[in-house]
């Protein structure tokens, strides 16, 4: 896992990468059972436990569009995201 948050330090010092984290603190309001990946006004790409689904609905993008829009204002960017990294190494090194 260390190694996998220093490279997450590392893409998010480049220019063309906006890497957000979503503080523990955060009112979360986005159900957390599903992983999904958004392509644009595509599709979206759901991973569940058993399987990974691909939708392609209109609405169902929307519904996914806004769980995305909702997570972006909750997450720290930039300087604030590199500090929550660097404490849950911080965190790594204590145990």
């Amino acid at each position: 896992m260390r190694d996998q948050l220093q490279r997450l330090l590392e893409v998010s010092r480049m220019p063309r990468v906006t890497l957000g984290v979503v503080p523990l603190a955060a009112p979360y309001t986005v159900p957390r059972n599903n992983a999904f990946t958004l392509y644009d006004n595509r599709f979206v790409t759901v991973a569940t436990y058993t399987a990974e689904l691909t939708l392609n609905q209109h609405h169902e993008i929307a519904t996914y569009a806004s769980a995305f829009d909702r997570l972006l204002h909750l997450a720290e960017r930039g300087e604030g995201a590199r500090s929550l990294i660097e404490a849950a190494l911080n965190d790594l090194e204590e145990i």
